[in-house]
């Protein structure tokens, strides 16, 4: 006892890990490790953002002592520093200076403002003036003219001398076209026409009067004639990419406004061909004007601009202009000797040297950072006083205010949130290893259980497995999204959660593909796998499916000639094969029908069931004679079974009946020798030893003959109502004379209402005593039969079980076939017959046998059909 309780203690402590508990836990843990790692995450982008570097983990500074204060304080300073520049380079009396002239090919002077604009030298040929720069940018001239290049290059334009949409733009006038081996005439040739039409201006005239095939259009003489005159070169030196540009980009220019020379870029850059690229100039205009729009995103900036800010700022340039965003600045100026603020800075610089610093806190990292990095750059001049500090009361709540909240808020957990990263990153990966043991078995008997789920088409759920890492990768965005905000933490939290369940989501689609990959089922459930699997029949069955195929494929092709050769008449035509390829349709299953209506028949048992073909074609009508003789090839098969199942009846019978003659004579005879007294001890032994084999030997032909007629149905049946409990309590005196002769303890638990069934009162007596019988033959001595009566679910029952004498090694159907003993060494008496006649009266009277063996217990159950009606008459006589 102690080793098995010992066992059961292990499989206890076994099975639980593959149990619902377990697994839900290992669940909860992943989301668990998912949503730490997502804050810690989003926690420490915050203070990335704010400044924070590891260098800094564990010290105790605050935020206004970080680089990272220094480097936000120094970004606002030269951002004021840029937009004061360009304000100070762009404006006169606060207002765009329009009168301004710049060069476009210089727009790197807008962009960097490395060098003042009258520093640089202009070409009034390539220059525009602020007013006109601002003109192109409102108005979008310059994008227009970007474009004729890119459509040139991507063919995406109307050849204007052609008339063709969206065809290669060539001229007959220019090199590339003339220098083609293929083309019908030289470049002397042109170049010759196109002199003789500028001379005389009429083409058609100088073609005829030099003998000429050559007729150039009146665009192509304007084009050639503007082209010459500007460049002093032939028309046809000229590359179709200039001709392009020139002819239609001159054609806006005209529209647009001019250069301070008074022309069009297009013409400077004829007159210019072979040193300038009227591309690059288009190039140079838009650049120019995206410039002026960066520029006009600051244009707007004031000294009201750092209004509501935490920033102090004072600039005094070379000039004594005083820049501030502290109104009493403006007139008394910053107090030399005074110290403002925590965190300020204070110097002149003379000729780009820095000298005179101030500074609160210059030991800290944020000061040191301050002072070096202005003392190589200037803010605006290379001769200018600036302050620069920061109001640590913080009396707006601006950017600033919120990098150091959070930086001070969060920084004393920097080295706690990356222990709580990497624990996570672990135990998530241990977590994962053990969901992937545990998915897909089975806690009792550890064996794979697929879900409902897990039926899914394998794509489809890969699908939804992509969709929820998006979702996550939403959820990761948000946390970006987060930073800056005042309750940019909540957020993060938020975002944390969002994470969680959609890695919930994902955790269970990949759980049902490693219980797929474990059950066999990720390829056998695919979409791909049906696809080559329809393939597959599809090749199998070629000669069918090549036909179809080709049969349809014809049908589609008509309706595509009808449809698009024929108009409104093919429509109708169409309509007219539908209607032909329905009512085919409909006969080809009405002819499918028949053919199906005939196996149903010959499988209810018509074997004489014939399909009509009269009717029929193609495969249906190889199907339907395919039924027929599928038919008479069952009804033969059954004829000869019934016939060599007769002539087995027919054999036993006769066998039996010639052996009861001879029998019978040597019963009388033995009889007859009982009779004479005989004194010898020896011979009457031998005498009783012929008695008992002859009676041995009757019984046994009797029992085959009977066996024969009950296999064959050959008998007849009076059905009569029973009562079982009494049919019971007659055998049982019947047989406890025999029961005690091989000390066999009979109990009997009958049910104590009537039980009634319908049957033949003589076949059921037999039934009861072979299995009385046989319990007398093969029942281990010593031992108690159990017998019970009852009734089950409508129907009433019959049980008698025993502990078989010798082991039985046998199935259990096995003992019901003729001639089989559960005494193997067949020492007893029996024939092996009585289970089968049993088993087969039993059914021949609509009851069911069923035997049961565990070990060397024995149990037979008879089950009937109740006569409730028979019943309650019987009790309405006993009442009586």
């Amino acid at each position: 006892m102690a080793e098995g309780n010992k066992e059961g203690n292990i499989t206890s402590r076994t099975k639980p890990f593959f149990g619902m508990p377990a697994k839900l836990l290992v669940f909860l843990g992943q989301l668990l490790c998912v949503f730490v790692f997502a804050l810690s995450i989003g926690i420490l982008i915050l203070l990335l953002y704010a400044g924070f570097s590891p260098n800094e983990i564990g010290e105790s500074e605050r935020y206004l002592e970080t680089e990272g204060c220094g480097k936000r304080l120094y970004s606002e300073m030269h951002s004021i520093g840029d937009q004061l520049r360009l304000n100070r380079r762009f404006q006169k009396d606060g207002i765009l200076n329009g009168d301004k002239e710049v060069d476009i090919t210089h727009s790197e002077v807008l962009q960097d403002g490395s060098a003042a604009l009258d520093e640089i030298s202009l070409n009034p040929e390539t220059s525009y003036t602020l007013g006109q720069i601002q003109e192109f940018y409102n108005n979008g001239y310059a994008d227009k003219l970007e474009q004729l290049y890119w459509d040139y290059q991507d063919g995406n334009y109307v050849n204007t001398l052609s008339g063709d949409d969206y065809g290669y733009y060539y001229s007959r006038l220019s090199r590339d076209y003339l220098e083609d081996t293929e083309t019908e005439y030289t470049k002397e040739e042109m170049q010759k026409a196109v002199d003789a039409a500028l001379k005389s201006e009429d083409s058609s005239a100088a073609a005829s009067e030099d003998n000429s095939e050559i007729i150039l259009t009146d665009g192509e003489i304007q084009l050639a004639k503007s082209i010459q005159e500007l460049s002093s070169k032939d028309v046809t030196t000229v590359s179709d990419a200039f001709l392009y540009l020139f002819e239609n980009g001159e054609e806006l220019e005209k529209q647009y406004p001019k250069t301070v020379a008074g022309g069009t870029l297009a013409e400077y850059a004829a007159r210019s061909k072979g040193n300038v690229s009227l591309q690059e100039l288009y190039s140079s205009l838009v650049e120019t004007v995206n410039a002026y729009g960066s520029y006009t995103s600051h244009v707007e900036f004031t000294d009201k601009t750092y209004e509501n800010s935490n920033l102090r700022y004072y600039i005094k340039d070379e000039s004594g202009n005083i820049f501030t965003n502290v109104s009493e600045w403006k007139d008394k100026g910053v107090d030399e000797n005074a110290d403002l603020h925590e965190v300020y800075i204070r110097y002149q610089r003379k000729n780009g040297v820095m000298t005179d610093v101030k500074q609160g806190d210059g030991d800290t990292q944020a000061g040191v950072y301050l002072k070096n990095v202005l003392s190589n750059r200037a803010v605006l001049d290379q001769n200018e006083t600036v302050y620069l500090g920061l109001d640590t009361s913080f009396p707006y709540h601006d950017d600033i205010y919120q990098l150091a909240k959070t930086f001070d808020t969060y920084m004393p957990w920097a080295r706690l949130l990356i222990v709580f990263l990497i624990v996570s990153v672990v135990l998530w990966l241990v977590l994962i290893v053990l969901g992937t043991i545990q998915s897909g078995r089975n806690a009792y008997d550890n064996t794979i259980r697929l879900y409902n789920a897990d039926r899914m088409p394998s794509e489809l759920t890969f699908i939804l497995g992509v969709f929820g890492i998006g979702i996550i990768a939403i959820g990761a965005a948000a946390v970006g999204e987060s930073v800056g905000n005042e309750a940019s933490v909540w957020v993060v939290v938020l975002a944390s959660v969002l994470a969680s369940l959609c890695y919930g989501i994902g955790l269970t689609i990949y759980y049902s593909f490693v219980r797929r990959i474990k059950g066999k089922n990720l390829w056998r459930n695919s979409i791909l796998h049906n696809i080559v699997f329809f393939c597959r029949n599809i090749y199998a069955e070629r000669n069918t499916s090549t036909k179809l195929i080709l049969i349809y494929g014809g049908f589609v092709f008509l309706h595509f000639v009808f449809l698009t050769g024929f108009s409104g008449a093919g429509v109708m035509l169409c309509l007219i094969m539908d209607v032909i390829v329905l009512f085919y349709l409909i006969k080809e299953s009405s002819e499918r029908q028949s053919v199906l209506e005939g196996l149903k028949q010959i499988g209810s048992g018509d074997m004489d069931y014939k399909v009509s073909t009269t009717n029929l074609n193609g495969d249906n009508l190889k199907l339907a004679e395919t039924v027929n003789n599928l038919g008479e090839g069952l009804q033969a098969a059954v004829n000869e079974k019934m016939k060599s199942e007769r002539l087995k009846a027919d054999l036993i019978t006769n066998v039996s009946h010639d052996i009861k003659t001879p029998l019978t004579s040597i019963i009388n005879y033995v009889d007859l020798l009982k009779r004479e007294n005989l004194q010898e001890p020896r011979i009457k032994g031998y005498i009783d030893i012929l008695d008992a084999k002859s009676q041995r030997l009757k019984q046994l032909t009797e029992d085959l003959v009977e066996a024969s007629k009950v296999s064959s149905g050959n008998i007849r049946l009076e059905f009569i109502t029973l009562n079982i409990n009494e049919l019971v309590q007659q055998m049982n005196g019947e047989f406890d004379e025999r029961f005690n002769g091989r000390n066999l303890s009979m109990v009997t638990k009958l049910s104590g209402e009537f039980l009634c069934i319908s049957a033949d009162g003589r076949r059921m007596w037999r039934v009861l005593e072979n299995l009385y019988v046989n319990v007398v033959k093969y029942a281990m001595p010593g031992t108690r039969v159990y017998i019970e009566t009852g009734r089950l679910n409508g129907k009433v029952f019959f049980t008698i079980k025993n502990v078989s004498e010798n082991p039985l090694n046998i199935e259990a159907r096995e003992l019901t076939e003729r001639f089989i003993r559960g005494d193997v060494s067949r020492s007893t008496e029996g024939s092996g017959l009585g289970l089968s006649i049993a088993q087969n009266l039993t059914r021949l009277q609509h009851g069911s046998f069923d035997i049961y063996l565990d070990g060397d217990l024995f149990k037979v159950t008879l089950m009937f059909e109740e006569v409730y009606e028979q019943s309650d008459t019987a009790e309405k006589e006993m009442d009586d």
